[in-house]
């Protein structure tokens, strides 16, 4: 059974749309790469999630 990660408080808080879906899949890849060892990756998974939630 696959469980939902913990998602930050600040996408939480973001109206459903697109942006909230690219920064939960980026969360989730952070996690993964964060299991695997990939630092550099989990970096970038994450800067790209802070990216999103900040706006346009």
């Amino acid at each position: 059974m696959l469980l939902r990660p913990p998602v930050s408080p600040a996408i939480e808080g973001m109206p459903d749309g697109d942006s909230k879906f690219v920064a939960e899949k980026e969360i989730t890849a952070a996690q993964d790469a964060l299991l695997s060892g990939k630092m550099g990756v989990c970096g970038i998974h994450l800067n790209k999630a802070m990216q999103t939630t900040m706006g346009k």
